[in-house]
This record gives C-alpha cells, structure tokens and sequence, in this order.
C-alpha cells in the first residue's frame, strides 16, 4: 500500500523474517486486519499511521459497528429462551410442547 517493497513476494519475506512491527509488536501474520489508530513499522526508520496512510489515499475507514444480541426471555417454567427476535409466538408455543414431548419420552425410556 505505501510502496516500502518493490513486490508482493518481497513484503511476504520482510514480514516473515520479522522486520515489521505492529504497535510495537513483531507481526509475522501477512494478512493482519488494520484498525484505526494502529502505528506499523518497518525496518528502523519508516514509522507510520494505519489511519493517516488511508486519509492521504482517500479511503474510508467503517467503523466496526458491534450488533447487539437480544436478552433472554424466561418462560413461565423459568427455562431461559436465547431465541432471535425474528421468532414468532406461535413458534416459541412449538417449542415449548416439542421440548415437554422429548422430557416425557426420556422419561419413559429410562
């Protein structure tokens, strides 16, 4: 990206051999996602900033936007329901007779 080695074979040898730093860390992972704020390094004198390289090429940084998981609900037995909330009622009744049907029949096996 920032045109330190003159091919992709030649990052591949510098990554492995170590010459490259992530936050201070040697980073021998060739395909390492870069966040923002992230500082690289490479060799002794080329330091630079993950989101100031971007800028200067006119990309644009997404955001890591985290999705938010939908508590459980609690039937009126007590049991916790860790469905989505695209399930309907209906479907949540279901399950509820499924799961009685399976606790009687394991019941009579045993």
């Amino acid at each position: 990206m920032c045109n330190l080695v003159d091919s992709g074979g030649q990052a591949k040898f510098v990554i492995q051999s170590s010459e490259c730093l992530l936050n201070g860390n040697i980073e021998v992972r060739r395909s390492k996602k870069l966040y923002h704020g992230d500082k690289v390094s490479f060799g002794s004198t080329v330091d630079l900033d993950v989101s100031t390289e971007v800028k200067k090429r006119g990309y644009v940084f997404k955001p890591k936007i985290k999705k938010v998981k939908p508590l459980a609900k609690a039937d009126a037995e007590g049991n916790l329901e860790f469905g989505g909330r695209y399930r309907s009622e209906e479907w949540r009744a279901e399950r509820k007779v499924k799961k009685a049907d399976r606790k009687v029949k394991n019941r009579k096996s045993k």
